[in-house]
């Protein structure tokens, strides 16, 4: 901070810009009484005896006096130059308290532009993917060390099993594999017998068990998997295309695009049953500015609490939608806590948080944090850490705190 100005430096108030007029500097104690009109042209502050008035020049004009001194002025342009620099600093000043509750932590190089992030559901391991269009497996610790050498990958679309060791992956339009991690190749192609999927598949989570695996796509379907075998388990009909799934508990929330229109498909399932998911709510989202077709999810543990974005609107759930101050900006991805109290969705470069008060029923205004140089493309949860972790076009993959 610069420092102030003492009272000696602060400038004197030029009241009148006459200059023919003299300043009147007294104490406003005294100022407050009018001169009389004999005192008027002649002023002092000093108990001295008047002088003579100064006599009258042969043309009868009165001479003109010295201009008012211009060094209270020079100190004036003075304290406007540390206004400015107050100004100028404020923006940075700005930036690093507009969230003070986020604290950035260990950052990660994909060494390109990170298209997913695939987090194990133990927290013990965090695999980003990219770029697109020449997808490889960057396999992390939750400390943000390397594991192994990038793994190239047939799809940038992929779900790391709870432990770690798997990874589920699109192989080619519609057909999935499950590969072992450590090895870098396939080691179960799912739906040999004609099940599989018939159109580019979307979205892939694993259940907490790692003992199913869900996958969803644009021929208006999910499918359910026994990934240790590649048997199709269940087959759920969608409204339309399948961008983005999420699980807890016995919920299923399904991000849908129907034409211009956005749906959130939420199905539930009883006693545990994977083959006994059945529909529950279909929604139609607000849609906002971006592309309406974009729909992310996210949900609670309990399945009691959905995220769910499309374009730049942003909703909670809870059996009834809650509308959030969306961000202004498409939303690339959206992550909620455990508990389902924080949510935070990835938007421009900026990560956005809301704090959700289940007893109350209110949503918190957002509040955004600067998080990468480029485009966030990614956020997820890590179970493990109690923290989060975002992707983005810059190249980083960072873990967060967020409480």
């Amino acid at each position: 901070m610069l420092p102030q100005p003492t009272p000696r430096e602060r400038p004197i108030e030029l009241r009148n810009a006459d200059p023919t007029q003299e300043q009147d500097v007294r104490p406003k104690s005294a100022a407050a009484v009018p001169p009389s009109h004999s005192q008027e042209r002649h002023t002092t502050a000093s108990p001295q005896p008047k002088p003579p008035p100064p006599a009258r020049p042969a043309n009868g004009k009165t001479p003109a006096k010295p201009a008012p001194p211009k060094k209270p002025a020079l100190r004036t342009i003075g304290l406007l130059g540390a206004a400015l620099v107050l100004i100028c600093l404020a923006p940075l000043a700005y930036k690093s308290c507009s969230s003070p509750d986020v604290q950035e932590g260990v950052k990660m190089n994909a060494g390109g532009p990170i298209a997913a992030i695939a987090v194990a559901a133990k927290g013990e391991r965090i695999g980003v993917i990219g770029p697109a269009g020449n997808p490889a497996l960057h396999l992390f610790s939750s400390s943000g060390a390397l594991l192994q050498t990038p793994s190239p990958l047939p799809h940038a679309v992929a779900a790391l099993s709870p432990d770690g060791s798997h990874m589920a992956v699109e192989s080619k339009d519609g057909e999935l594999q499950v590969w072992d991690v450590a090895k870098g190749q396939a080691v179960v192609n799912m739906g040999s017998d004609g099940s599989h999927h018939t159109d580019t598949i979307n979205a892939l989570t694993y259940l907490p068990d790692g003992a199913t695996l869900i996958s969803g796509s644009n021929d208006h379907t999910v499918r359910i998997w026994n990934p240790a075998d590649g048997r199709m388990i269940q087959r759920l009909q969608t409204a339309g295309s399948v961008v983005s799934l999420a699980v807890g508990g016995d919920t299923l929330v399904i991000g849908v695009r129907n034409g211009d229109k956005a749906v959130m498909e939420v199905w539930r399932r009883s006693g545990g049953d994977p083959v006994n998911f059945k529909s529950l709510v279909s929604d139609e989202l607000p849609v906002g500015p971006g592309d309406p077709k974009t729909v992310r999810v996210a949900i609670s543990a309990d399945g009691r609490t959905v995220a769910v974005a499309s374009g730049a609107k942003l909703a909670l759930w809870d059996g009834s939608l809650h509308a959030a101050n969306g961000p202004g900006a498409p939303v690339a991805g959206v992550a909620i806590s455990p508990d389902g109290k924080v949510l935070v969705a990835a938007a421009g470069n900026d990560l956005w948080v809301w704090h959700w008060d289940k007893e109350k029923g209110q949503l918190s205004d957002g509040a955004s944090h600067a998080a990468h140089t480029s485009a966030v493309t990614a956020i997820a949860f890590v179970p493990g850490l109690n923290r989060w972790v975002s992707g983005s076009q810059d190249g980083s993959a960072i873990i967060w705190e967020i409480p």
